[in-house]
């Protein structure tokens, strides 16, 4: 019974030996947290080596030039691009034979449809022919070849501009040569285009919006 009392006391004193004493555990945790801050100040020695590159090879100048461009590049978008299509505000064209207008008895009807929500108002707004001839009584700019469109006002008079409001429509008209061949017209326009219908919105809600739109017709 004594030799099993002597391996037990033997047993217990090299666990104990073995085991981290206090001390042992706390100069771990030190050089743990020594390593983190040496990895910090590393990480950071890094990012400063890195500006410093930065500006040395003018990156920033690189970046500045493009931020300028990228600037530049969304305000003439906002201000000059022309839209091809705006969700909701539909256009309708057909040819409208009219012999009792001894004006314009051969028109372009254009229809604009404002299904968007909010209402709208349509100006700056011009066509211009690829195809076929104006009427020589038409509104134009020989040099542009811009083709002024009108719209009529609830009072008889013809305006320049007009306010659409939600779930109505206005029309407008491009004059054309009467002697021309009329199916070749029907036919261009169900199958192709004769020209470009140019105008701008400016939307009417809480957050004003100029949107401008370039349609073929």
């Amino acid at each position: 019974m004594k030799q099993y009392h002597y391996i037990i006391i033997i047993t217990v004193l090299l666990l104990y030996l073995s085991s981290p004493c206090p001390a042992d555990s706390t100069n771990v945790e030190q050089n743990e947290a020594n390593k983190t801050e040496e990895i910090q100040a590393n990480y950071v020695q890094k990012v400063c080596s890195f500006f410093r590159s930065a500006q040395t090879h003018g990156l920033w100048d690189f970046l500045t030039f493009c931020s300028v461009v990228f600037g530049a590049f969304m305000g003439y978008r906002y201000f000059f691009y022309s839209k091809s299509n705006i969700k909701n505000l539909n256009i309708k064209k057909w040819l409208s034979e009219e012999k009792e207008d001894n004006t314009y008895p051969l028109k372009i009807r254009i229809e604009i449809r404002n299904y968007t929500g909010q209402s709208v108002v349509i100006f700056d707004s011009f066509f211009i022919l690829k195809k076929f001839k104006p009427d020589p009584k038409a509104s134009m700019d020989e040099q542009t070849g811009r083709i002024e469109t009108r719209y009529p006002s609830k009072y008889g008079q013809i305006e320049v501009d007009y306010l659409i409001r939600h779930k109505e429509s206005v029309e407008t008209w491009i004059p054309l040569e009467p002697n021309q061949n009329i199916d070749e017209i029907k036919k261009t326009l169900k199958e192709s285009f004769i020209g470009r219908f140019y105008f701008s919105c400016n939307w009417v809600g809480i957050k004003p919006k100029l949107q401008k739109l370039e349609r073929k017709i």
